[in-house]
């Protein structure tokens, strides 16, 4: 997520925008702690019962992430990442393993 903040902001961007689902819990919990705000405008209804959330970050509001938060950040996904490979299946993660270490 660092390297596409940081590649709008080169772009000269103002905000930063995505779309999630329900089903994504613990994607949507991430993007608000990183500075994401719920826009329900951006919100729209692929298909009936389907609705796709939209979430943005104002990259004016969002100060440049520090080489400590960064090294806090490797090492956070580091630790995930290992937990995560502990419960792979020998054909690879198993997608409930891998929702499991998310959340």
């Amino acid at each position: 997520m660092d390297e596409c903040v940081r590649r709008a902001r080169e772009s000269g961007a103002e905000a930063l925008t995505l779309h999630t689902t329900d089903m994504m819990r613990a994607a949507m919990q991430l993007y608000e702690r990183l500075g994401f705000r719920r826009m329900p405008e951006l919100d729209f209804e692929p298909a009936p019962a389907v609705t796709v959330r939209g979430f943005r970050l104002d990259l004016s509001r969002v100060p440049p992430p520090s080489h400590r938060t960064l090294a806090r950040r490797f090492s956070t996904h580091q630790k995930a990442r290992k937990r995560c490979t502990n419960l792979a299946s020998p054909g690879g993660v198993h997608r409930d393993a891998w929702s499991t270490c998310l959340a």
